[in-house]
C-alpha cells in the first residue's frame, strides 16, 4: 500500500506544479486583456482615462514579466527538487554517491521564461 501511495505522490507533484504555473500565467494574461478591453472602450469617451489605463497596462506588463521570472525560477527549482528526490530513491544502494551541484537550474529558468513569455515556441 505504501508503494502505491508513494507512486501516486510522485505523479501528482509535477501535475500540481503545472496546474499552478498555468493558473498564474492565465490570470495575468486575463487581467491584462480585460484592462486593455476597458481602455479600448474608454478611448472614444475620455482620452485622459485612456492614457491612465495605458500607463497601468505598461506597469502590469512589467509586473507580469517579473512574475514570469519568479515562476520560471520556482518551476525549475521545484522540478530539480522532485528529480533529485527521485534520483536519491534510485541510488540508495550507493552510499558514497555524491550529487554535484548542476548549472542547469539557471539555464532551465531562462528557457522556461522564454517559453512562457512566448519568445520561443
Amino acid at each position: 500500500m505504501l508503494v502505491v501511495i508513494e507512486t501516486i505522490s510522485l505523479f501528482i507533484q509535477p501535475v500540481a506544479l503545472a496546474v499552478h504555473l498555468t493558473a498564474n500565467i492565465t490570470a495575468g494574461h486575463l487581467l491584462i486583456h480585460l484592462i486593455g478591453s476597458a481602455a479600448l472602450a474608454l478611448s472614444t469617451i475620455n482620452l485622459l482615462a485612456t492614457s491612465l489605463i495605458l500607463v497601468l497596462l505598461v506597469l502590469l506588463t512589467i509586473l507580469e514579466i517579473a512574475v514570469a521570472l519568479i515562476q520560471a525560477y520556482v518551476f525549475t527549482l521545484l522540478v530539480s527538487l522532485y528529480l533529485h528526490d527521485n534520483n536519491l530513491m534510485t541510488h540508495q544502494t550507493h552510499p558514497y554517491h555524491i550529487v554535484k551541484p548542476s548549472p542547469w537550474p539557471l539555464t532551465g529558468a531562462l528557457s522556461a521564461l522564454l517559453i512562457t513569455s512566448g519568445l520561443i515556441i
